[in-house]
């Protein structure tokens, strides 16, 4: 066989395995103990998806497997990371069990889900709530239009992912893109509670950027609807800036928050490129 034939068949082999790999695997187990995991984990984990991943330090479970799943994946347990929307839910609310989960691999006894179907009607209409929140914001990031409107999460949902621990990376590409954006955006919000008058910070977050707000309360019930604006390129540069500096989460090397839009694109191309 000639050197180009084997150098062909070479590539489609390393091609089908690389395609198999990232193809969702269906298991069945339940989940124990909250664990941990590395830098460098969390690391391969932001690139297998592309720099487009969110998690927090309180998704990782243990999962025992049945036995079925066991002999398939040649291990009793696995590490299992729950991604993205589900990030945030799984952190209040544990998942039925034992039940059946669509994971992805990332290695070893290491995987992750980005897909749960909840049995209780108010988790899903929770997960509803996440999944429009992040439609939203990726059709403003694609396509920036002067005056666009974007909503924060509903508070009792917020409030969930207000700690330094929460990593948002999921619009990373989208976010390099618009730190050349002047285009002004406006961030709606709402607070709301009981007491007497008084004024407060209200600490507000979506999709990894914290804002703070002053607001007077007034006696009995209250509420707050704030509206204030912001450049798209502001924005974006505090979102990347507390995503990759204001965390310890990452194990590559980080750029200045004041790094160019260029600047952040080469980054970012380079560590994708050199992890294939």
């Amino acid at each position: 066989m000639k050197e180009g034939q084997i150098l062909i068949l070479f590539l489609i082999f390393i091609t089908i395995s690389t395609t198999k790999a990232q193809e969702p695997i269906i298991i069945n187990g339940y989940c124990t103990d909250m664990i941990s995991i590395t830098k460098e984990t969390t690391r391969e984990l932001f690139i297998q998806e592309q720099a487009q991943v969110a998690f927090t330090d309180y998704s990782t479970y243990k999962l025992v497997l049945d036995k079925e799943s066991a002999e398939r994946l040649g291990t009793e347990t696995i590490t299992l990371i729950f991604v993205n929307d589900l990030a945030s839910m799984i952190t209040s609310v544990m998942v039925e069990n034992p039940t059946t989960f669509e994971v992805f691999h990332l290695k070893d006894h290491i995987y992750y889900c980005k897909h749960y179907e909840f049995k209780k009607e108010s988790y899903r209409r929770d997960m509803k709530i996440y999944e429009d929140l992040e439609q939203e914001i990726t059709r403003i990031l694609e396509n920036p239009v002067e005056g666009d409107t974007l909503k924060d999460p509903q508070p009792y949902l917020d409030e969930r992912a207000v700690h330094e621990k929460y990593i948002d990376s999921r619009y990373t590409p989208l976010l390099i893109k618009n730190l050349t954006s002047d285009v002004e955006i406006c961030i709606q919000g709402n607070k709301s509670g009981h007491g007497i008058i008084t004024t407060e910070t209200v600490r507000k977050r979506f999709f990894g950027l914290i804002k703070i707000k002053t607001k007077t309360s007034r006696a009995g019930g209250w509420a707050h609807p704030y509206l204030y604006t912001m450049r798209m390129s502001d924005l974006a540069r505090e979102c990347l800036c507390l995503n990759f500096h204001l965390t310890s989460n990452w194990s590559f090397t980080r750029l200045p928050c004041n790094a160019s839009a260029e600047e952040w694109q080469t980054w970012l191309n380079n560590l994708l490129k050199n992890n294939e």
